[in-house]
């Protein structure tokens, strides 16, 4: 089903993770076999604190001096891959991987179900906390501390090329300068914001993946938060949306889509509702953004056929493209 026949016809993430599926290993420009895996993946977490900006009062809880933003940082390691277990403080795999960051929607939690199959296909998976819209915020999460967020991500970004010397063993791994996106919800906001408004895009985002965006009774200034949309460089973006999404209709993105310059996707998971895909499609949509990422992170010539095979399965998803 096309997003024109889709228009025809409380925002959150979830924590709880699938079954983690890995890419098969191939080859295209400018890439080897190796640099899609699958790797046996490692975990740390960081907490990086901007004192630039502050965290406002929220409830009864006092305004704070910085930003504190507690960072989970999945990678490929050494070691026999098992698409289960993460191994804390493991050895890093050789190589240069590219970034991607999952950004998690209101009253949710940042470990999710992609950062393996991502660490596993040979990516830089990294999850940020956010201070006012996490499930654990104290006084309650906030949906007007969102417009703070894209600073908070591009704050993250500059921190993982500074490693402090306990992780300084990472540095050597990560590509900072190849940066994917995905957004859950009001996060999905978050990532458009970064890849296409001008007052928040960044050079480092080369992809960005939306998914679920758009938010029924959201307070003024999340969904136009100022600037202007789609006048700066093209940025890859893939849209993922459940058809049947009781609190961001799929409508939203495909909008959104239609506005967008190619190159261009649409997902849909045909009957999934908001986020909490789960099977089959959570899936389907692992694997496509790791199609999606291998592509324009890793400029792998071959992953826009293997996105077409994995992202069409007869009545549970189907992809719309214009890859430009």
């Amino acid at each position: 089903m096309t997003v024109v026949g889709l228009l025809a016809a409380g925002c959150g993430s979830t924590g709880t993770k699938a079954a983690p599926t890995t890419t098969v290993a191939r080859t295209g420009a400018g890439t080897t076999a190796s640099s899609h895996g699958p790797f046996a993946v490692g975990v740390r977490t960081e907490t990086f604190t901007d004192t630039s900006r502050k965290t406002p009062a929220n409830g009864s809880v006092p305004e704070k001096p910085g930003r504190t933003l507690e960072t989970i940082i999945e990678y490929p390691a050494q070691g026999t891959p098992d698409p289960n277990v993460e191994k804390s403080r493991a050895a890093a795999a050789s190589g240069k991987f590219p970034v991607t960051v999952f950004v998690h929607g209101f009253s949710a939690h940042a470990s999710n179900p992609y950062l393996h199959p991502w660490a596993a296909a040979g990516f830089i998976a990294v999850a940020i906390t956010f201070p006012l819209t996490n499930a654990d915020t104290p006084g309650g999460a906030t949906r007007s501390d969102t417009v703070n967020e894209p600073a908070d991500v591009r704050f993250v970004l500059s921190q993982l090329a500074h490693l402090p010397a306990q992780d300084a063993d990472l540095q050597p791994i990560i590509d900072a300068g190849r940066v994917g996106l995905m957004g859950q919800s009001l996060g999905a906001m978050v990532v458009f914001d970064l890849g296409f408004n001008s007052q928040y895009q960044d050079p480092r985002i080369k992809a960005v993946v939306p998914v679920s965006g758009g938010c029924i009774g959201c307070p003024p200034g999340i969904e136009d938060p100022g600037g202007t949309f789609f006048t700066g460089p093209s940025v890859p973006v893939m849209f993922i949306h459940g058809t049947a999404d009781p609190f961001a209709p799929i409508e939203h993105s495909a909008q959104e889509y239609a506005k967008a310059l190619a190159p261009k996707f649409f997902l849909s998971l045909i009957g999934a509702k908001h986020v909490q895909f789960g099977t089959p499609w959570e899936p389907i949509a692992a694997q496509a953004t790791i199609d999606f990422f291998n592509r324009y992170l890793k400029h792998d010539d071959d992953a826009l056929r293997q996105l077409a095979a994995d992202a069409n399965v007869s009545n549970v998803a189907s992809l719309q493209q214009a890859p430009g």
